[in-house]
């Protein structure tokens, strides 16, 4: 016997492939043009989003760890000020103050204060590439 779960819009989730009603209902909130998503994974054109692990283009974004074209987006931990694509790597300035340029990910304060044989270790190009960018990020910063 399949048990459905069904939202305002009349959405429906199964039960038993969600292992939970909870689970089930949950999953209904990553659909598009949702209202009050929690713990979602990609929610699109969504109101009162919280906690979800990715929103794209909501409102009222709250504590979600990536908000990407929204509005009013409060303590998104991943909210980008910056972002660029260089020669060689994006660099992707955050709301939380950490910066991830290809796949390093630390602190601006880390990044700011890395001595040239740290940067050396994460790729041969690294050092050329953050003489460069340094300054330029730090104006940012």
């Amino acid at each position: 016997m399949q048990t459905y779960v069904q939202d305002d819009n009349s959405n429906t989730a199964t039960v038993s492939y969600w292992g939970s009603v909870e689970a089930a209902e949950k999953s209904l909130t990553t659909l598009s043009n949702c209202y009050d998503c929690y713990n979602c994974n990609d929610c699109n054109n969504c109101n009162n989003c919280n906690d979800c692990n990715n929103c794209y283009d909501c409102n009222n974004c709250n504590n979600c760890r990536y908000c990407n074209n929204c509005n009013n987006c409060n303590n998104c931990t991943e909210q980008p000020l910056l972002n660029t694509a260089t020669n060689l790597w994006v660099i992707t300035i955050r709301q939380d103050k950490t910066m991830k340029i290809g796949c390093q990910d630390h602190s601006l304060e880390d990044w700011l204060h890395f001595p040239d044989n740290t940067i050396l270790t994460m790729h041969k190009e690294a050092l050329n590439f953050w003489t460069f960018w340094k300054p330029i990020v730090s104006h940012f910063a």
